[in-house]
């Protein structure tokens, strides 16, 4: 399927800032007032666990059809075609992390590209539902260390996954593009503080810069100077949003020299200012 014709929503079609760590919504808050059918969409840079705790429905995944019940995780990585049609009364959570952040919560490179690529669809036990309730307690909630608690039930939740016995199963063999773009996030999430350019990232990974955005297009649908943006603009709305730093701190933390072009590229990407953007979101 040509991946880049579905249409990509942020959240189900919002179009939201999202500067927190993740984003939580309730399946039925969502589905229905949409007649509890989600069209069939993909999500860019962002990764889904839709958890059913109890109802039932069908999805499609990629082309195929699939039901589901109560007791069902899914894990849906970027750029998956999918929709849902929920039974009426369907109850449970969807969590929505950007990519960037799984590298946080799982340690091992190998692991991260392991789950990253492929979605499963997996009946849960009483587990999954404690740790849903804890980050739905920690979302809801400004408790000490939120950000370091929704990782770690994140992280124990992925954890599950991969250590679930229909995981080998269900694997999939990584693509080229797809092991190098694996590649390539795991260095931008080390160095998009540093304001390196494409052919920077592409010459450390022994790639041309033409080589790599081939790659990264045929995965996620955008261009490598897109995806160094978006992930360094993401980190300034969260500090934005969760910190005192001033505007040009924000820039410096994030290798832009110059305040007033850090303020240009911010509205380029977000069409608003960076003090706009702070006065929204605390107000």
């Amino acid at each position: 399927m040509d991946t880049p014709s579905i249409p990509s929503f942020t959240l189900y079609g919002e179009v939201q800032d999202f500067p927190d760590l993740l984003h939580l919504e309730n399946i039925s808050e969502r589905a229905a007032g949409l007649d509890w059918t989600i069209d069939i969409h993909r999500h860019a840079n962002l990764a889904q666990l839709l958890w059913v705790a109890s109802g039932e429905g069908e999805m499609l995944l990629d082309g195929d059809r699939r039901d589901f019940g109560g007791n069902t995780l899914v894990f849906m990585p970027p750029n998956i075609p999918h929709g849902y049609f929920f039974r009426g009364g369907t109850e449970g959570s969807v969590v929505t992390i950007p990519v960037q952040f799984l590298g946080q919560a799982i340690f091992e490179e190998s692991a991260l590209n392991r789950i990253l690529y492929a979605p499963r669809v997996l009946k849960t036990d009483t587990r999954i539902e404690l740790l849903m309730t804890d980050i739905r307690r920690e979302y809801h909630n400004d408790y000490a260390f939120r950000s370091d608690a929704l990782m770690l039930s994140v992280a124990q939740i992925l954890l599950w996954i991969l250590r679930h016995p229909d995981l080998a199963r269900d694997e999939r063999p990584l693509s080229g593009y797809q092991m190098l773009y694996a590649r390539f996030q795991t260095l931008l999430e080390d160095q998009f503080k540093t304001n390196k350019s494409v052919s920077d990232f592409a010459s450390e990974l022994g790639v041309t810069p033409t080589h790599l955005n081939r790659a990264c297009k045929s995965v996620t649908g955008a261009s490598v100077s897109s995806l160094i943006r978006d992930r360094s603009i993401h980190e300034a709305k969260r500090l934005l949003a969760y910190t005192a730093l001033t505007v040009a701190e924000v820039g410096y933390e994030l290798g832009y020299l110059d305040p007033a072009y850090f303020t240009r590229v911010f509205r380029m990407a977000t069409g608003q200012t960076p003090k706009a953007f702070r006065a929204r979101v605390q107000s």
